[in-house]
């Protein structure tokens, strides 16, 4: 099987695990050649065995496709739905605009592959909250493909956080 696809990040901790864009999901590629280095931003061919979202890449060379990079691009600059078109709470519409940009922070650290943390404190609707925001933040990466890095954090202070956590 071979897939072709955009490098859009190395690994930080790893030398052969390697992030590629297909256009229809992002893959966690592992190379076997630590030497075989795929530099970010370079489009390549990858043949080997594709199970969930590893692919082994036994080997890789650069191509060009227009419509392959049309597809990544679109991928790549997914937009969320904004909160009025979702729910119609006079009392939430008016934090509408606190809403949509978490939303779309939370959207870019996805297709960033950066790590999310989620704190919360120690009180049921606090953790619940957590709970749901897990759940939709996996349930949007299963849908679009993309391993997402979730880290939690509870607050050994309750609902009192020091100005230092906040910032």
């Amino acid at each position: 099987m071979k897939i072709t696809g955009l490098v859009i990040k190395n690994d930080n901790f790893s030398t052969t695990r390697h992030y590629v864009c297909t256009g229809r999901e992002i893959a966690v590629v592992e190379i076997e050649d630590p030497n075989n280095e795929l530099k970010e931003g370079s489009l390549v061919e990858l043949t080997g065995e594709h199970t969930n979202y590893t692919f082994k890449a036994t080997e890789a060379s650069e191509i060009t496709d227009k419509h392959l990079e049309k597809q990544i691009t679109e991928f790549l600059q997914f937009t969320p739905a904004k909160v009025k078109q979702v729910i119609n709470a006079p009392s939430l519409l008016e934090m509408e605009d606190y809403f949509n940009e978490a939303c779309e922070t939370i959207v870019k650290a996805i297709f960033e592959l950066r790590a999310i943390k989620i704190r919360y404190d120690d009180d049921a609707d606090a953790i619940l909250s957590a709970l749901i925001l897990k759940n939709a933040i996996e349930t949007f990466g299963r849908n679009k493909k993309i391993p997402v890095f979730l880290r939690f954090q509870e607050s050994v202070n309750g609902a009192v956080y020091k100005m230092k956590d906040e910032e």
